[in-house]
């Protein structure tokens, strides 16, 4: 079939075909679209690392055995205080020592007095000894009377006033022999009074029972003390812990002395690692849940009501991870990850994560890829929340 020209017309098979410009002229060459830059990027690989399964869970510090300290002694003024919130102290250690003013005057008595029932058992002693004389100065004379009776050289009036005497003697031996039982009484009960004043004296010097951490200080100079009110509270060898709570569904997955790895938000630096003490053996109805107590290591950085972070490791195993900052979650709610092809070529891959491994320093977080990734495939890390599936990226090494 022929082609036939007329001007601009171009006749092909009985199609008439419209060519446009001057006769003679060029037809222009078509528009070559312009290339999208390539995005700056960089990649991390998919790695193997070991991976504790864990409960993630919160809890508050608390003291193992907070004992409360109070003075033996009662209304008696507060003169010092020499330990305060934080110390360590020491068994024996003096913690507040009471006005002892009236109990060292009340003791020069007591000793007064036990002197004077100490003197007066000496005085009955002697009254006793000389009574004794008598009575066998009187029980002789009887004897030598009760002779001359019997000879017929003396009347039986006489004889009786002798005998009579005897037993006035004998009634003045047991009369000595009693008010000497009773000073020693009275010795006995002022040596009492006085030991206990010495006890109390004692005690007006508060000491520490046991090795701690004094929690809170409640003694004030001038205070009259009671011993009912505690002066301190103090954190028993200053052995702290962790009470957490978790659902009874996943108690049965918990043992006692399972590691907990602790951290607090506030402060990243505190990175800590305990062990499960104990587990409560009721659940509370309202909650469902069962107290975990948690030995916690000494640190400087506790302190009681504490709020912090708890991770009950329950196994280890190996799986793979990938920065978390490489893994976005999409418009549909999965997860995905923008693996490299080669080259200058990525795509979306959508995986499934597992559990997140904390750094103390976030941006060192990984996330573990339980499918989607094998090992040997590298990720975009920086840059990767600006892409779109089949975006042309150009490989920055790390900063």
């Amino acid at each position: 079939m022929g082609a036939i020209a007329l001007g601009g017309i171009l006749l092909i098979g009985g199609i008439v075909v419209w060519r446009g410009g001057s006769p003679g002229e060029p037809a222009a060459a078509p528009e070559t679209p312009a290339l999208v830059p390539a995005k700056a990027v960089t990649l991390a690989p998919v790695q193997s690392q070991a991976i504790s399964r864990r409960l993630d869970t919160t809890g508050t510090v608390q003291a193992q055995d907070l004992l409360p300290i109070a003075a033996q002694a009662s209304n008696l003024q507060i003169q010092e205080v020499r330990v305060d919130e934080g110390d360590a102290i020491s068994p024996g250690q003096v913690l507040v020592v009471l006005d002892s003013t009236t109990i060292q005057a009340q003791i020069q008595q007591g000793k007064a007095q036990l002197a004077s029932a100490q003197a007066r058992v000496r005085q009955q002693q002697a009254s006793l000894a000389q009574a004794q004389a008598t009575l066998k100065e009187a029980q002789s004379n009887l004897q030598r009377f009760q002779a001359l009776a019997a000879d017929g050289a003396i009347s039986a009036q006489e004889l009786e006033t002798r005998s009579t005497t005897v037993l006035t003697a004998q009634e003045s031996v047991r009369l000595a022999q009693a008010n000497i039982t009773s000073a020693q009484a009275e010795v006995q009960s002022q040596q009492a009074q006085l030991n206990q004043l010495t006890i109390t004296l004692n005690r007006t010097q508060v000491k520490a029972p046991t090795a701690g951490i004094v929690a809170e200080r409640f003694a004030r100079v001038g205070n009259l003390a009671s011993d009912r009110d505690p002066l301190f509270s103090v954190i028993r060898d200053g052995l702290l812990e962790l009470e957490i709570s978790l659902p009874e569904t996943q108690l049965p997955q918990v043992k006692v002395g399972a590691r907990v790895n602790i951290r607090s938000d506030s402060d990243p630096s505190l990175q800590l690692q305990g062990s499960v003490a104990s587990i409560a053996p009721l659940v509370d109805p309202a909650t469902r849940q069962a107290r975990i107590k948690v030995n916690l290591p000494p640190s400087s950085k506790l302190r009681p009501g504490m709020f912090l972070q708890a991770a009950v490791v329950l196994s280890n195993q190996t799986g793979l991870t990938v920065p978390a900052a490489a893994v976005l979650t999409q418009p549909d709610g999965s997860n995905g990850v923008y693996r490299w092809l080669g080259s200058d070529q990525v795509a979306l891959q959508v995986v499934t994560v597992g559990q997140v491994m904390d750094s103390a320093d976030p941006t060192q977080a990984r996330m573990e890829i339980l499918q989607g990734l094998n090992p040997g495939d590298q990720v975009v890390v920086e840059g990767a929340g600006y892409l779109k599936d089949g975006d042309r990226v150009q490989i920055t090494p790390d900063p």
